[in-house]
C-alpha cells in the first residue's frame, strides 16, 4: 500500500489543474521567446557547407557506395539523403 501511495502522488490526476495549464504555459513561454527574437531548433545547414559539397562530389563520382560515403563523412544515411536534397 505504501508503494501505491507513492505512485499515486508521482503522477498528477486527470483533474489536476497542472495538466491543463502546462501546454498553455509552454505556449506562452515560446511566444514570449519569439517576441524577444529567440527561435528554437537547430540552425539550418547551408547548401555551400563543405560536408554537403563533398557528399555531392563523392555521389556524382559514382565510384563509392552510399555506405562508404557515409562512413567517410561520418554521417548517417538519412543525413546523406538530406544533403543530396540541398540545392
Amino acid at each position: 500500500a505504501v508503494v501505491l501511495r507513492a505512485a499515486e502522488g508521482a503522477v498528477p490526476s486527470v483533474d489536476s489543474p497542472r495538466l491543463f495549464l502546462r501546454p498553455l504555459q509552454t505556449k506562452a513561454g515560446l511566444d514570449a521567446a519569439r517576441a524577444r527574437g529567440r527561435k528554437g531548433g537547430r540552425k539550418p545547414i547551408a547548401a555551400d557547407d563543405p560536408k554537403i559539397l563533398m557528399a555531392k562530389i563523392m555521389h556524382n563520382d559514382k565510384k563509392m557506395k552510399f555506405s562508404d560515403i557515409c562512413k567517410t563523412l561520418n554521417i548517417s544515411r538519412t543525413t546523406f539523403y538530406r544533403y543530396l536534397d540541398k540545392v
